[in-house]
């Protein structure tokens, strides 16, 4: 079985509940999640990542300096890519909220894929991770969106060399749905919306990204 973690932010009322709930779907189909405690504004590093100095920026819909939650958050998944690099091994990543609605059977010919609307869950190779956090910590990847909008903007098909080497799969059935309460909110907002507004803006963007690469 895929090694798997759930990133949650210890202590938090909201990620802790939302994990509470969600981490009986994945139980049930014999998937135990390690807990991985988030990165916080607290236990913010130094570096290495480096941040573009007008901060966040996707066409349409964002321009705005980086939060240090958003930060955080960027650190956790960089974290985690680490950890994939260092082991050897294909991890699937989880956010607190991610909530599968069916068997999940992992694809080791793939080198990344997600398994929702957005990045809620997404399983990512060694080497993939690996060339990432080389990138990244040269600064030769320059930091402009959320590490979830990053990796969707990695991942869409298009004529960029770098995506060359790497067996991706964008259009994977969706079979992990991102939990959303009213009554909880949520933990971080890039986006000044409801996680279904993101969707709908995400996907515009996406559109939009592809007009101009293809």
């Amino acid at each position: 079985m895929i090694q798997t973690y759930a990133i949650v932010i210890r202590g938090n009322e909201t990620s802790e509940n939302y994990w509470e709930r969600v981490e009986p779907s994945w139980l049930k189909q014999n998937i135990h999640p390690t807990r991985f405690d988030a990165i916080t504004p607290d236990t913010l590093p130094c570096g290495p990542l480096v941040f573009h100095a007008a901060g966040c920026q996707m066409v349409g819909i964002m321009n705005k300096e980086f939060t240090p939650t958003e930060l955080a958050c960027w650190y956790s998944h960089y974290t985690l890519w680490k950890r994939i690099s260092e082991s050897n091994e294909r991890i699937l990543v989880l956010e607190h909220d991610a909530l599968l609605l069916e068997e999940f059977v992992d694809n080791p010919t793939l080198d990344f894929y997600k398994l929702g609307a957005h990045m809620e869950a997404y399983v990512m190779s060694p080497e993939l991770a690996t060339y990432l956090c080389k990138r990244l910590e040269e600064g030769t990847i320059i930091v402009t969106l959320g590490p979830q909008g990053f990796l969707h903007d990695f991942t869409i098909p298009r004529r960029n060399t770098h995506h060359r080497p790497w067996v991706i799969e964008y259009g994977i059935k969706t079979i992990v749905r991102q939990l959303f309460d009213e009554s909880l909110g949520i933990t971080i907002n890039h986006w000044n919306g409801t996680p279904y507004e993101m969707n709908e803006k995400l996907q515009n963007y996406q559109e939009n990204h592809l007009k101009v690469f293809n």
